[in-house]
């Protein structure tokens, strides 16, 4: 099925195509931030002191709200029936929970928001409630607080029967190099005694996760297609690299092919790289194919884990013999 095509699950009909879904949440998403601000939202508000999940095979996507990037939950949400499909039939499995953590900057009215896990239907309505302000107010040029919405992960969720819980952030920037008591708490709802480092921060969040990062080309993911990548850009690709390892850094420079990317991470993640590829050539154009395949050579790239390594422990990860 070419990207023009509709996807319509058997069990999930909504009658509608990517692009009119995509357009209902266009127009949600823009009256969100002047609609919170007057019924007094706050940021406490949308922001749970917790999440919590009993799914052995969580999902977390933390999408970058600001403004070079705001558009991508448009795009996960005009595509979320074919996503749901694919998480739940061929990657992770009918147990599997999703949940949205949006980030924006410490100076923004909603710097961090969480919507609860769910499946199915769950997912739009989530992703219709993420405040889309488009700030980006930070104290420090090409940062945002990943860091925050990273140490919120770490200590604010709990998934006591997780096997393998995923996360993917969304972005176009660094992350802060630290993060003090103070922005913590309230940012993240986390009490730490010191200022912790960058470095500190996802060294947890890895113990807990297996965390991934796709990158789109600095200030423009939002607004334009070029495979022309600038050097603020490489340099914040290599400081991801030094946090999470580049076979977990993904560079896309189209930012429509945002959930194929998701995919493909969740290929290798659950050894499901094999289909990923013929389901991908079947459904997209060779260009389109192109862009997700080039944005994904790191993370799938030769001389990593064979695939019969990764299918054997998918078949644990589903309850399978070995």
């Amino acid at each position: 099925m070419s990207e023009s095509g509709d996807y319509e699950p058997q069990d999930w009909g909504t009658g509608t195509s990517f692009a009119d879904a995509r357009a209902a949440y266009d127009a949600d998403a823009g009256r969100s931030y002047d609609e919170a601000k007057a019924r007094g939202v706050t940021a406490s508000d949308v922001l749970p002191e917790s999440l919590s999940t009993q799914s052995t095979k969580p999902f977390i996507v933390v999408p970058d709200l600001t403004g070079s990037m705001s558009d991508r939950p448009g795009v996960m949400f005009g595509k979320m029936p074919y996503m749901w499909n694919e998480i739940e039939k061929e990657y992770l499995g009918s147990d599997a929970e999703v949940a949205f953590v949006g980030v924006q900057d410490d100076g923004d009215n909603y710097p961090l928001q969480a919507q609860p896990f769910g499946q199915g239907e769950d997912l739009r309505v989530a992703l219709a409630k993420l405040v889309i302000e488009g700030g980006g107010q930070g104290s420090l040029g090409r940062h945002e607080r990943y860091d925050a919405a990273a140490l919120y992960l770490c200590r604010n969720v709990q998934m006591p029967r997780a096997i393998r819980p995923t996360v993917i952030f969304i972005g176009d920037e660094e992350p802060y190099p630290n993060i003090n008591p103070g922005l913590a708490l309230r940012m993240a709802k986390v009490t730490i005694p010191k200022s912790m480092t960058v470095e500190e921060v996802f060294s947890e969040l890895k113990r807990k996760y297996d965390v991934y990062f796709i990158l789109g080309p600095y200030g423009r993911f939002a607004r334009e297609v070029s495979e022309d990548i600038d050097s603020t850009t490489r340099g914040i690709q290599r400081a991801w690299n030094k946090i999470l390892g580049d076979d977990h850094v993904s560079l896309l420079t189209d930012a429509s092919r945002i959930v194929d990317v998701i995919f493909g991470i969740l290929a290798e993640v659950s050894g499901r790289r094999t289909y990923f590829e013929k389901e991908i050539a079947d459904r997209q154009t060779p260009a389109q194919v192109k862009t997700v395949m080039k944005s994904l050579a790191t993370v799938h790239k030769i001389g990593g884990e064979p695939e019969r390594k990764r299918l054997k422990g998918a078949s644990r990860l589903k309850g399978e013999d070995a």
